[in-house]
């Protein structure tokens, strides 16, 4: 029997251990051209956090992307241990193929207690339940968006807006993206693998802004998207097997390159996580 994409997800944050702080990664049976971003992060992260002496959450990681990868290959992570003491650690990530350095990461771990506490309001959204599915949204845009049709989507998505193919199609704009996310399956009862789903899944949407902004869309429009940098602080531990809302927007798009930030609700309205990336992103207009 076929693994179930969930399953893949799961698969792929099996890290295996080949020698001291040294881990190797493989890739799903559906990739894009070059290795997903998402996917690089998320296992970087949990090869950080499987080379842990002491059980610490995690408060920040930080990731610059400087090599496409090869799916047909693994992926080997080397940690380098900078800090390692009972409430604080510090780790970097190097993601090689062969000679070539794909990323470098930086995750840094404290366990801080109790402290001062606040949040930002989570935005009045419809519940999960009552939007529609992505295959759903999908239907009728398989030529327009075919790469997103045959991705792998261990997520599973919904949207409170139009995505972008939607909104171009009504010829609208939109400066901000909500949509709830979660496993498409349950998570077994690791921080580890529910922190990582979540970074997998904070790569998924936070361009979109970039061009909806524009009012473009993938698919209908000619546009070149690649990562930069990526970074994720941690907040409060998540429950990825449930909902959590991640709002996104982009505050400046400059020099052919765009900044998106988003963050993280749990189900209560409080924040779990905070996200920054940086893109390249180019439009060629057609004529």
């Amino acid at each position: 029997m076929a693994r179930s994409d969930f399953d893949e997800l799961l698969a792929i944050l099996a890290l295996r251990p080949i020698a001291a702080d040294l881990y190797t990664g493989s890739h799903p049976r559906k990739n894009p051209v070059r290795t997903f971003g998402g996917q690089l992060m998320a296992q970087a992260f949990v090869a950080a956090s499987r080379s842990l002496t002491y059980d610490l959450p995690p408060s920040a990681m930080s990731i610059h992307f400087i090599a496409g990868g090869d799916p047909s290959a693994d992926i080997e992570f080397h940690v380098v241990r900078l800090r390692d003491e009972r409430r604080f650690a510090n780790r970097r990530v190097d993601a090689r193929q062969g000679g070539t350095l794909l990323a470098s990461a930086l995750v840094s771990y404290l366990s801080g207690g109790h402290g001062l506490e606040h949040n930002i309001e989570m935005p009045d959204v419809p519940a999960p339940h009552t939007l529609p599915t992505i295959d759903e949204l999908l239907v009728g845009y398989e030529d327009v968006v075919p790469a997103f049709v045959s991705a792998l989507r261990p997520i599973e998505w919904r949207y409170t807006n139009d995505p972008a193919w939607v909104m171009r199609d009504k010829g609208a704009r939109m400066d901000r993206n909500r949509v709830w996310l979660k496993a498409d399956g349950v998570i077994p009862d690791d921080p580890v693998l529910h922190n990582a789903a979540m970074i997998y899944a904070s790569d998924t949407t936070v361009l979109d802004s970039i061009i909806t902004t524009h009012g473009l869309s993938w698919g209908w429009d000619r546009i070149f998207a690649v990562t930069v940098n990526h970074s994720v602080w941690f907040h409060r531990p998540v429950n990825f097997s449930d909902w959590v809302l991640y709002c996104t927007a982009s505050p400046v798009a400059a020099e052919s390159r765009g900044l998106a930030t988003g963050h993280f609700f749990n189900a209560a309205g409080r924040v779990v996580a905070t996200v920054t990336q940086e893109g390249i992103v180019k439009h060629f207009p057609s004529g």
